[in-house]
């Protein structure tokens, strides 16, 4: 399967391909993990910082990527995502059973990762788009 990495600080987050639709430049930066903003009645834009979700101290954000519109069906909302990363440094193909999951503890912790992958000496934390779908406010 396909991922967009981008590196935060000493760690790597790796974006399934498949959940995006493209990356495009952005110089946009954040104070808080989520903002949003309405564009008419039923359609919503949600910003997520990944700096900021991760904790890490630069916040710029000069690339985006746009994830694919959803629909929420519990609020009949069109829904676009945005989540702001850093550079994207890579592309790679990550086969699915080289995903090893989470320590319980871990999960616990940091619900916002599929599992994690290694490849020499980087670590690539595989980011769950669900489980940033159901904290979206």
């Amino acid at each position: 399967m396909k991922y967009f990495t981008c590196a935060l600080d000493k760690i790597h987050i790796g974006i399934m391909a498949q959940k995006t639709e493209k990356i495009i430049q952005s110089a946009r930066t954040m104070s808080t993990v989520f903002e949003t903003q309405t564009i008419e009645n039923k359609e919503v834009e949600f910003f997520v910082s990944l700096p900021l979700l991760f904790m890490t101290a630069d916040t710029a954000t000069p690339h985006t990527i746009v994830l694919k519109s959803c629909l929420m069906p519990s609020r009949d909302l069109n829904v676009k995502l945005f989540l702001l990363t850093p550079r994207i440094e890579n592309e790679v193909e990550i086969p699915e059973d080289s995903i090893q999951q989470l320590p319980g503890a871990l999960l616990d912790l940091h619900g916002y990762s599929k599992g994690i992958y290694f490849n020499n000496q980087t670590m690539t934390f595989i980011l769950n788009i669900e489980t940033i779908l159901e904290k979206l406010p």
